[in-house]
């Protein structure tokens, strides 16, 4: 299990999916491949990681790192209970520290919090909710996986 860190006061907080393989070494969200993205990016816009509150969905990696096994379809519309429990579990974390904006990266998180999937149509749009303003990103391991052929790091 990998809790989350940062202020609880924090004014930003960011949400990932679930942890890779060196978050659950380490104990900590994002300082694997994909946090050494984040990290750089949050320096670029000048905003110190230590001030941000950072979580998943699911504290848990799941099964083949694969997202998917939290549902019991393939399309990923109807969740396992341990999902339901995640959502339900990330979404008091955002009741309870109260975040002026709340960094949704990925698909999962986005579902999370709104019940939607596009993230491509979604991202870098402001959705009001009940806890803060939303701000759907790609996750930073899109970065990762982008090629030259597909620089949103899909595979076909």
């Amino acid at each position: 299990m990998v809790p989350a860190c940062g202020p609880r006061t924090a004014t930003i907080a960011i949400v990932g999916e679930a942890p890779g393989e060196e978050e659950v070494r380490s104990g900590h969200p994002f300082v694997g491949p994909a946090g050494k993205v984040l990290n750089t990016a949050l320096a670029q816009a000048g905003i110190l990681r230590e001030e941000c509150y950072l979580t998943n969905v699911m504290k848990v990696r799941p099964p083949g790192n694969n997202f998917g096994a939290f549902y019991r379809d393939k399309h990923r519309r109807d969740p396992l209970p341990e999902l339901q429990e995640g959502i339900a579990a990330v979404q008091q974390e955002m009741t309870e520290v109260k975040p002026h904006v709340i960094v949704l990266c990925g698909a999962e998180p986005l579902k999370a919090f709104t019940g939607l999937a596009d993230i491509a149509g979604r991202r870098g749009y402001l959705i009001g909710s009940q806890w803060g303003k939303l701000l759907p990103t790609f996750h930073p391991a899109t970065v990762l996986h982008a090629t030259d052929d597909d620089p949103m790091g899909r595979s076909y």
